[in-house]
């Protein structure tokens, strides 16, 4: 899944992606890979669309275990008081931190350093554009 762009991952879920689904290799759901590279936007998709944010992976951890930005940073957040269900709750609009950096288009926030996990997605490498 195109963790980085919030539009693709709507529309493979809109397409039948399972969002609890893991990846048959390392065990980690899409929750854990958003959570691990600062994807927030996705994150907050996935949640959407049903991602179940208390599972754990093949490691046993939570998303919130991986979450870049350490457990104080906002993924840490959202994972911690998710917004309610689309329609109703607490809102499905998800609100980012507005002295959080963006890239935009991209989803991807400014958060720090991820943490490590055996999930499949990486850091992008220095001097990548998107850094």
């Amino acid at each position: 899944m195109m963790l980085g762009s919030p539009r693709v991952a709507e529309l493979l879920l809109q397409r039948g992606a399972d969002p609890n689904r893991p990846d048959p290799r390392t065990g980690c759901f899409p929750a854990h890979d958003a959570a691990r590279a600062g994807f927030l936007e996705t994150l907050a998709v996935l949640h959407r669309a049903g991602a179940r944010l208390d599972l754990p992976d093949g490691s046993g951890r939570l998303p919130i275990d991986v979450a870049a930005g350490g457990p104080q940073g906002a993924v840490a957040r959202f994972l911690r008081h998710p917004p309610g269900p689309a329609g109703g709750g607490r809102g499905a609009a998800v609100r980012i931190d507005p002295y959080l950096k963006g890239y935009p288009g991209t989803g991807k926030l400014d958060l720090g350093a991820p943490r490590r996990s055996r999930c499949a997605a990486q850091p992008l490498p220095q001097g990548h554009p998107l850094r």
